[in-house]
């Protein structure tokens, strides 16, 4: 939020094809195909604390911002790692995360990255430690 305690929010309809299309062509704005956003048909907003049980992604996701360091990169690795298990037909979904959260605690310990060189080192390992879960859960 802003210091004067206001927040910005960008609304849309629920379709993937917006974030996607932010993602891949920040900052510029190309129009899409995609249905509007109706103000008078959307009546009210609704928000709620996300249950971090029913989605363990989210947990994990504030556990490396409160740690620091290199958690961020190895969430990430980790994650894409039983992702692409996942795709693969290798690993359930509902064990995605808990591969994710191992990997996080296992690597803990480690000092933040000073270079990009210990980036990819980082990076690797999360990588390796993940795929080894997955290997041990399906051989």
């Amino acid at each position: 939020g802003y210091s004067d305690g206001s927040v910005l929010a960008q609304l849309g309809s629920t379709d993937m094809r917006t974030a996607i299309g932010y993602a891949i062509s920040h900052p510029s704005r190309p129009p899409l195909a995609v249905e509007r956003l109706d103000f008078a048909r959307l009546a009210r907003l609704d928000f709620e604390a996300p249950d971090e049980t029913r989605f363990p992604s989210l947990r994990l996701a504030r556990t490396a911002m409160q740690r620091g360091g290199s958690q961020g990169a190895i969430l990430n690795a980790a994650e894409e790692t039983a992702c692409h298990a996942f795709i693969d037909g290798r690993l359930a979904f509902l064990r995605m995360a808990a591969i994710v959260e191992e990997v996080m605690d296992e690597m803990a310990h480690l000092p933040p990255a000073t270079c990009m060189d210990e980036v990819f080192a980082i990076d690797s390992e999360a990588r390796r430690l993940a795929a080894l879960r997955v290997k041990q859960l399906h051989p």
